[in-house]
């Protein structure tokens, strides 16, 4: 959202945060343009992606971006953090490249089973590149899952997983 964009960029510049430069795109699997909506009666957790628009939703639309288009070769990623409130499939797609170059990066993920088609058939495409499925609980600790706990949320709607490879 346009205030979220202008709020964060306000809040890097009072803190003296130079090196980073934010972007005004929605991260998907192809470059393009998303319709973000907004719930007005909400102001957290209510960014949705390809969404009709009516009921209670206004809607904009933002220029979409793969991140490994936004990446490209540069730089190494050790940590990825995905909250897209039913868009985790699609931002996955996008940065298989980033996931090849980078083996040791751990991905955070929101993960709502409702939000996502097919859940079970993402998780173990996750599985399939590497990735052992994990996640972080209400106390902070990491606990391994099996694919069928990652399917059940345990933090309200979602799980907050912490994927990894290898011994991470």
């Amino acid at each position: 959202m346009p205030e979220n964009v202008d709020a964060l960029t306000g809040n890097l510049a009072m803190n003296g945060y130079t090196w980073v430069d934010p972007l005004r795109v929605a991260v998907s699997d192809a470059p393009g343009t998303v319709s973000l909506g907004l719930d007005e009666a909400q102001l957290v957790g209510a960014s949705t992606a390809d969404f009709s628009v009516g009921g209670g939703l206004s809607s904009v639309d933002a220029p979409a971006v793969t991140l490994d288009d936004v990446l490209g070769d540069g730089g190494r990623v050790r940590l990825l953090k995905i909250d897209a409130e039913g868009h985790e499939r699609q931002i996955w797609t996008g940065m298989q490249e980033t996931l090849a170059r980078n083996p040791n990066v751990t991905v955070l993920m929101e993960f709502n089973p409702r939000d996502v088609t097919d859940p079970e058939q993402f998780l173990v495409a996750i599985q399939q590149a590497g990735f052992r499925l994990a996640s972080v609980g209400h106390d902070g600790q990491i606990r391994t899952n099996t694919l069928s706990e990652a399917l059940v949320p345990d933090t309200g709607p979602f799980r907050m997983l912490w994927l990894s490879r290898g011994s991470q």
